[in-house]
């Protein structure tokens, strides 16, 4: 019982990881991690069109436009809001926003 009572108490006093694993976490998708893309390397463009909060998973519009990130990375890349969010090429899901 006193087990229990321990495990249960750990679980309610660790701290929610959800919304920092959104924004802060590495995803790694065929090869390559999104999380090594840091925002102040990419080219900076106008706020694309797009009135939903930027979620992990959610694909955006074809009609959002999207940019090649510089280097030898596979991943797009938007602005939204004020937030670089980068995206998988083709299905242009979102794997990352940085904040």
């Amino acid at each position: 019982m006193r087990y229990v009572l321990i495990a249960a108490v750990a679980v309610v006093l660790s701290p929610p990881s959800i919304a920092s694993a959104q924004n802060t976490g590495s995803i790694q998708t065929g090869g390559a991690t999104a999380g090594g893309i840091v925002g102040w390397t990419l080219p900076r463009h106008p706020p694309a069109p797009y009135p939903r909060q930027p979620v992990i998973g959610r694909a955006l519009p074809q009609s959002v436009p999207v940019y090649p990130v510089p280097g030898q990375s596979p991943y797009n890349y938007t602005i939204i809001g004020n937030h670089p969010v980068i995206v998988e090429p083709g299905t242009n899901r979102i794997v990352r926003v940085i904040q």
